[in-house]
């Protein structure tokens, strides 16, 4: 789970960015991208670039599709940067705070989600209650 992966210090990424011979480097397990930079960020760039090579051999992909993988692990990035930084705490506010504020904005997404799926499943069960009633009479 995501929650259970320490990000890595700016301080360290920065350094990684900077140095000619950084001592440390990104890891792919646990998969630590840094968002408090850019996705273009060296320590971002280094952990894709990573991935990249593993996954390509692992899975025999062809040429013309690997530039569909490299965007979508650049679009994964963007949606847990998202996440993560939706789930960070907002000035002046605790832990439960937050945790209250990102459970509302979920419910809210929920409901509006579970509301548009019953008007649609119920337009659709009154056509074949109406259909049926037709092939009854």
């Amino acid at each position: 789970m995501i929650r259970d992966v320490k990000p890595p210090l700016l301080s360290v990424v920065e350094k990684f960015a900077t140095d000619d011979n950084p001592v440390i480097h990104p890891i792919l397990s646990p998969m630590n991208f840094c968002f408090e930079v850019k996705y273009g960020h060296p320590w971002n760039k280094e952990l894709a670039n990573q991935f990249m090579q593993s996954f390509l051999s692992t899975h025999d992909i062809p040429l013309e599709d690997r530039l569909i993988a490299c965007s979508a692990v650049k679009q994964r990035f963007v949606t847990l940067k998202s996440l993560v930084m939706e789930a960070t705490p907002k000035k002046g506010e605790d832990e439960v705070q937050t945790r209250e504020r990102v459970e509302k904005k979920d419910a809210s997404k929920n409901k509006r989600t579970r509301r548009d799926t019953r008007r649609r499943g119920v337009g659709i069960f009154l056509n074949l209650l109406h259909f049926w009633e037709l092939m009854q009479s």
